[in-house]
């Protein structure tokens, strides 16, 4: 601390520390133990994706045309039935934020594979509401092509499902 004196007048004049003392310190060696820490296991995980990636590409090649062709017709996994009722469901509701998943339902199809989905939204009129829509998921092409049936369209589909 400094004191200047002009004519009657006292400036006192504090000094400030420099540095952030032991508290900076204490931080640095604290983010470096977390990295010392969390480093290794980054690594290794990209490590083992790419050992991962590497397998995946090694059996592609591996697979004969056959077998390339039948995964393609191959019955789909429910995951991605579940994606598939829920973008076409999102893209035909008045009211998307109400959709509420039900049951799904599967039945085979002349054409590849018939899904059944029962679901809960908001009718025009801001009542829930219990439907039912199809999925037609094609195989005889040698591609999948999903076709999405709502209410009004489903009895086409139950109809080619051999049901009433």
């Amino acid at each position: 601390m400094k004191i200047k004196q002009n004519d009657k007048t006292i400036i006192i004049v504090k000094e400030k520390k420099s540095g952030c003392g032991g508290g900076c310190l204490l931080l640095l060696l604290l983010v470096g133990g977390v990295v010392a820490l969390v480093y290794p296991s980054v690594k290794r995980a990209g490590e083992i994706a790419d050992r991962a990636r590497a397998d995946l590409e090694a059996r592609e090649a591996a697979m004969t045309p056959e077998e390339k062709s039948a995964r393609k017709v191959a019955k789909p996994i429910h995951d991605i039935v579940k994606r598939h009722f829920a973008q076409a469901l999102r893209d035909n509701l008045r009211d998307p934020d109400s959709y509420k998943p039900g049951a799904y339902r599967y039945h085979d199809h002349p054409q590849g594979y018939a899904y059944f989905h029962d679901y809960r939204a908001k009718n025009g009129f801001g009542g829930y509401t219990q439907e039912v829509c199809g999925m037609l998921c094609a195989t005889n092409t040698g591609e999948r092509v999903w076709t999405f049936y709502d209410r009004d369209a489903l009895p086409d589909l139950l109809k080619d499902c051999g049901m009433k």
